[in-house]
């Protein structure tokens, strides 16, 4: 798989997406996501499953064709809590998405990735409770709101202007976590 030399950093954010191909692999890692890409729809080898033990959110990203559903199917009989993320219609994959939606791909991609969490509300660090369903841009308002009403507005001010919002709240232009 492309990225295996990232599996300790992956394991860290405790979440990765599995997409078919190396331009894939390169457009969700230059976008700062936690991915590995398996080599064609069909080279999943099982061995390869226990590379990913203890990783909490395996998602793959399933392409709109026949061979995205193989690439799902075989990597489900590996990972039986593999969450399936559903590109936008008209979009191929993740390289598709990227030349598409530009500087919004990072945002559109934590949307994606949000439309597949449970069903359960989760309940921030900081109190705030956000719901299924949620999407990136009302979690960022979220924490940035318990930011100022908790007494650091210039924490919550600088949230809203960061343009790189990473997973587990971590944010690109800086180290505030929520």
């Amino acid at each position: 798989m492309y990225g295996l030399w990232e599996l300790a950093r992956i394991k860290k954010y405790d979440y990765v997406v599995l997409v078919e191909g190396e331009t894939d692999y390169a457009n969700m890692d230059l976008h700062g996501f936690s991915v590995l890409a398996v080599p064609g729809t069909q080279n999943f080898q099982p061995e390869w499953a226990s590379l990913l033990a203890g990783i909490r959110n395996i998602y793959a990203w399933g392409e709109p064709d026949a061979g995205g559903a193989a690439f799902v199917q075989r990597l489900a009989a590996h990972s039986p809590n593999l969450k399936v993320i559903t590109p936008p219609e008209g979009i191929k994959d993740a390289s598709d998405m990227a030349v598409k939606m530009g500087d919004r791909f990072s945002d559109m991609m934590h949307e994606l990735i949000d439309t597949v969490e449970q069903d359960t509300a989760k309940q921030s660090e900081v109190g705030i409770m956000v719901s299924r369903g949620a999407n990136f841009t009302e979690r960022r308002q979220s924490v940035a709101d318990a930011h100022e009403y908790g007494g650091d507005a210039d924490t919550a001010t600088e949230i809203l202007r960061c343009a790189v919002w990473r997973r587990a709240y971590q944010y690109g232009c800086g180290l505030v976590e929520g």
